[in-house]
């Protein structure tokens, strides 16, 4: 039986959005639930900071404990931008609790779709990753920012329609409905397509994946060909994978579906949903690592 004295967890799964998180005894048990705002460590070190410590107050008053408890806490923490080797040893400088681990956002989305199995997860939303797992091992393929790779995603997807409605526009390519639709929002006026590409955030460009989608649906000539550069990509980025983790193939983010729709049968035959979030990654990972050191398994 756990001492009430025994130290509580902090399990923190932090994004570009949000931060989601539980606080646990050792032993499992979930004595409570936050939010908190996002807490991506690459673009925004100072704001994460501040919003694991207000998760982790929520979590403290929302469980009823004495928040001077918190500091005596055990957190585990998977944030966007952790991949970054200087990025643990910042946070333990910054941030007052008993124990830090740190593990990237991608990690804890792996852990979470596959429930410790072996596998491929390929997460797609506004930005992307391909990841394989096999006997506790990670493969990764892209997931490396907008700039230098998140192929499929939506900012991409975005960002391609952008292109392809440019090239329409100098008569490089037909027009289509959709890039006429583009080139209608922005005053059919190209300097103002441009002025927009010169400040758009990868979210801003993923605001045109919904539309695009749909336009492909609709037998769009444009949107067709971006989606199938796009599966080509996923395509690519699936077989290199395959031979790592052969087995489960779990497609999670907001546009999961869409590809798994179009996907080829040999990796449709394969898919299977995802059995839990990035939270419960952390949370399976913070399980883990406190039975280890229980048992005098785990690195200080």
């Amino acid at each position: 039986m756990q001492s009430e004295s025994a130290p509580l967890i902090i399990a923190i799964d932090g994004g570009g959005t949000s931060c989601r998180a539980k606080l646990l005894r050792p032993d499992g048990q979930v004595l409570a639930e936050a939010h908190a705002g996002p807490a991506n460590v690459a673009s925004d070190f100072e704001t994460s900071c501040t919003n694991i410590v207000a998760a982790s107050a929520i979590l403290f008053a929302n469980a009823g404990i004495g928040a001077e408890r918190l500091h005596e806490s055990a957190a585990y923490l998977a944030l966007a931008g952790a991949s970054d080797p200087k990025a643990e040893p910042r946070l333990r400088a910054a941030l007052d609790f008993a124990r830090l681990d740190l593990i990237s956002d991608i990690e804890a989305t792996v852990l979470g779709a596959l429930a410790g199995e072996d596998g491929v997860v390929a997460g797609i939303g506004t930005g992307s990753f391909f990841c394989a797992r096999r006997e506790g091992r990670l493969r990764r393929v892209g997931g490396r920012g907008f700039q230098l790779s998140d192929e499929c995603s939506g900012a991409w997807l975005g960002r391609e329609l952008l292109r392809e409605t440019a090239r329409a526009h100098d008569g490089l390519r037909p027009h289509s409905p959709l890039s006429r639709a583009i080139m209608a929002r922005f005053g059919d006026d190209i300097n103002e397509l441009v002025a927009f590409s010169l400040r758009a955030s990868p979210q801003d460009y993923g605001r045109f994946a919904p539309e695009l989608v749909a336009a492909r649906e609709a037998g769009d000539e444009i949107a067709g060909a971006i989606f199938a550069r796009a599966l080509d990509e996923l395509a690519r980025s699936l077989d290199v994978l395959e031979g790592d983790a052969p087995g489960r193939l779990c497609l999670v983010g907001g546009l999961g579906a869409t590809y798994e729709a179009l996907l080829p049968e040999r990796f449709r035959a394969r898919i299977a949903p995802a059995r839990g979030s990035a939270l419960d990654g952390i949370v399976a990972f913070a399980l883990e690592q406190e039975a280890q050191r229980a048992t005098g398994r785990a690195a200080p």
